[in-house]
């Protein structure tokens, strides 16, 4: 039972991560994109984030504290906002990996909120 809803949850904050990261890339980078491919991109986000929120709702479980979900949301707090600069001072400007710890960080700060406060 509680692998079903944490699964539940984490399948649902990882769609809504994506979805903003793909908004974030989309407008972070200097790409020529057609007017019909953005026009997808930015209902795909749309349509994830919905799906995410909607999947979120159908969870109504306290099973894992207020402390853990702190914790969670530090976590992602860290990776969302100080690991990639963390990677281009200590490395060069070579972003390796920055952008999978933005998205697990944006996976994370989801989680972290949702634990805390509902």
């Amino acid at each position: 039972m509680l692998l079903e809803i944490v699964g539940l949850e984490l399948v649902a904050s990882f769609l809504i991560a994506f979805a903003l990261l793909s908004l974030f890339l989309l407008t972070s980078h200097d790409r020529k994109i057609g007017d019909r491919q953005l026009l997808i991109i930015i209902i795909t986000s749309l349509i994830f984030i919905w799906i995410g929120l909607k999947m979120i709702s159908a969870v109504q479980t306290k099973l894992i504290g207020r402390i853990g979900g702190i914790i969670t949301l530090l976590c992602g707090g860290f990776l969302a906002m100080k690991y990639p600069t963390m990677k281009i001072q200590y490395y060069g400007p070579n972003r390796g990996l920055s952008h999978t710890g933005i998205l697990i960080g944006l996976i994370l700060i989801i989680l972290g909120i949702y634990w805390t406060f509902f």
